[in-house]
């Protein structure tokens, strides 16, 4: 069965150089049963340049050891997504080893990763400008677990 979860917060929105965040919304289909995800992000205010941070946890909430299988070494990948676009937000978008990984969650284990992100743009492209700030909008902030099965790898479409 091939898998895949995209956990994301509610659109953040950039008004006259602020960017609010509101309390995320969570979708576990995807994942194994007994898995916990928590996403959140603070402060929940931010202007164009400032640094904010996304966090992730997830826990095992069974008496039962719990194996999720990615496509590469990282458990999950952070987004910001405008419009159904994936925008370059500094800190989004990782680049994770190019292995078949299983993340393997004791019973009762926790485990966080937390993002720096910044309200401003890295340069992905030629003549892209490093450093511009976020264009006002609304935003989504995703945490994508690339999950592979016998199948192949499944990625969720942005």
């Amino acid at each position: 069965m091939i898998r895949a979860l995209t956990v994301l917060f509610a659109g953040a929105t950039l008004t006259a150089c602020a960017l609010e965040i509101t309390s995320p919304q969570t979708d576990l289909a995807g994942l194994p049963e007994g898995l916990d995800v928590q996403f959140t992000v603070e402060p929940g205010e931010v202007r164009q340049h400032e640094h904010f941070s996304a966090k992730l946890t997830v826990t095992n909430v069974t008496a039962e050891t719990i194996r999720v299988v990615t496509a590469h070494g990282c458990l999950a990948i952070p987004h910001v997504v405008r419009d159904g676009r994936r925008i370059p937000f500094e800190g989004s978008w990782w680049g994770c080893t190019a292995a078949i990984t299983t993340h393997t969650f004791a019973p009762g284990e926790t485990r966080t990763r937390e993002w720096d992100m910044r309200a401003q743009l890295y340069g992905e492209h030629p003549g892209d400008v490093e450093g511009a700030p976020a264009p006002r909008g609304s935003y989504s902030v995703q945490a994508e677990f690339d999950t592979y099965s016998e199948n192949g790898p499944h990625r969720k479409p942005f």
